[in-house]
């Protein structure tokens, strides 16, 4: 072991070759099982990893020892050049991100799924292009479960695994349109203790762990879909109604209303949802019996985003009076207001 080391200080001294010595080099070194590591064993390239945190904690693993040629005995940190060398015939910066999965799937690993994600956030930079790939989905990430425990909102990871695209970052807006999934990253230190839904809003993810988790296609803003499906519930009718009309000509642009037909989410007088096309922003619209927009929640500038019109159609008026002529008090109202609308219609 003290000579092959020796061999791979002096090539290392002097590399990189030229290009058709390097290939030849670089093939042979990750041919033969000439890596040293713990208990004076030598092993493949590919299965030696460059230090015990690259291991990532997994004892089992073999690390890379390298005995300084100016000490009889003991290992040493591998030197930068050294390190370069051993790099590029396949020994390992980190531990395939495969190996983590299978062992945490065989319950082998003792590590939480937050430890996991918080473990990978920290090798990012050394992850190949197709482990990201890889990455993006496999799903391992828990989302927030949302519950009352003993008259109490708490926060615990969800039993269910999601992929990053599935998931998105933690905020107190998106916790106020329903059933947004968002992401668990949270290392308690008191692991039998429930997060309280407070503290997990407030509580900063690690900037490397947003950067991998941005990497992997995770969400900053719900599909639009999904905000329309929180706006048909009364409990979060407002906030789902501010979150897209401040996003209408950003992510949601031209979207809304696609998204919001047929879909009962305009709020109208005095109270209740309906879909955009049953209500209008006039309020005198309501002679014809139509249910008016609720501009007290939802500005009329905005209501037409969703496809709310201002007044109804040539049809909706003469289907109206036909089926319900107007009394004698009601008349003078009423064709007052259709008069406005007479420029408007076509000639039938």
């Amino acid at each position: 072991t003290y000579n092959l080391c020796m061999v791979l200080n002096t090539v290392a001294e002097r590399y990189p070759f030229p290009e058709e010595e390097n290939q030849f080099l670089l093939s042979a070194l990750s041919s033969y099982a000439c890596i040293p590591v713990q208990g004076f064993r030598l092993v493949l390239a590919r299965n030696a990893y460059l230090g015990k945190d690259s291991t990532g904690g997994f004892q089992a693993l073999p690390v890379v020892e390298y005995l300084d040629s100016s000490k009889e005995k003991g290992y040493t940190i591998v030197s930068e050049k050294v390190k370069r060398l051993l790099l590029d015939i396949g020994v390992r910066e980190h531990i395939d991100v495969r190996y983590i999965f299978e062992q945490f799937n065989n319950r082998t690993l003792n590590w939480s799924r937050q430890e996991i994600v918080q473990y990978i956030a920290g090798m990012q930079n050394s992850l190949k292009d197709h482990e990201v790939e890889n990455l993006r989905t496999v799903k391992f990430l828990p989302a927030a479960s949302f519950e009352q425990v003993e008259g109490k909102d708490v926060v615990r990871p969800s039993v269910k695994c999601y992929s990053a695209n599935d998931l998105h970052l933690p905020s107190k807006v998106l916790y106020k349109l329903g059933e947004v999934p968002m992401v668990y990253t949270v290392i308690s230190v008191e692991k039998d203790k429930d997060m309280s839904s407070e503290s997990f809003l407030e509580h900063e993810i690690p900037v490397s762990t947003v950067t991998l988790l941005k990497s992997l296609g995770i969400k900053e803003n719900p599909k639009i879909e999904l905000v329309v499906g929180g706006a048909t519930k009364p409990e979060y009718n407002q906030s789902c109604l501010d979150y897209m009309v401040a996003r209408s000509k950003s992510c949601y642009a031209g979207k809304l209303q696609l998204a919001a037909k047929n879909r009962e989410i305009i709020p109208v007088q005095p109270e209740g949802l309906v879909a955009p096309l049953d209500c209008f922003i006039d309020e005198r619209a309501k002679l014809l019996g139509c249910k008016c927009l609720d501009t007290s929640r939802l500005a009329g500038q905005s209501a037409k985003l969703f496809g709310v019109g201002e007044h109804p159609p040539e049809k909706r008026v003469l289907e109206f009076l036909s089926s319900s002529p107007p009394s004698v008090a009601s008349a003078a109202p009423l064709f007052d207001y259709l008069s406005t609308r007479l420029p408007y219609w076509n000639d039938e």
